[in-house]
């Protein structure tokens, strides 16, 4: 049986899917105290050469204090990363879009990145 890591946080609630031939994995993190953050991860991988490989990882973060967002959606295989910072407590607020381009590395392996 899971036991709750932080007693004041909910345990990081995973899912895992298959949509057009890739796997999802999701964890989301929330926390009734002691932080101002929650957190949604989604990791993409792709079965090449014998191995889930990492071919995108898409983060949201939240800060509940500020209503301040940020979201960035990583593809690894055109190496670009989008990011995406506003403010879901402002309805006068504009989304601010960010592009940066990856420099070239080999793509890992669900094994490369283990437990975290």
């Amino acid at each position: 049986m899971a036991t709750l890591g932080d007693p004041l946080g909910e345990d990081p609630a995973g899912r895992v899917s298959i949509v057009k031939g890739t796997l999802r994995v999701g964890l989301h993190y929330w926390a009734n105290a002691g932080s101002w953050f929650t957190v949604e991860t989604v990791c993409t991988f792709r079965y090449q050469d014998d191995t889930f490989r990492l071919i995108g990882n898409d983060e949201s973060v939240s800060r509940r204090n500020s209503g301040n967002t940020q979201d960035v959606s990583i593809n690894y295989l055109t190496r670009k990363a989008k990011i995406v910072l506003g403010n879901f407590s402002d309805d006068d607020a504009e989304a601010r879009t960010y592009w940066k381009s990856l420099l070239r590395a080999p793509l890992l392996t669900i094994n490369d990145i283990g437990s975290g």
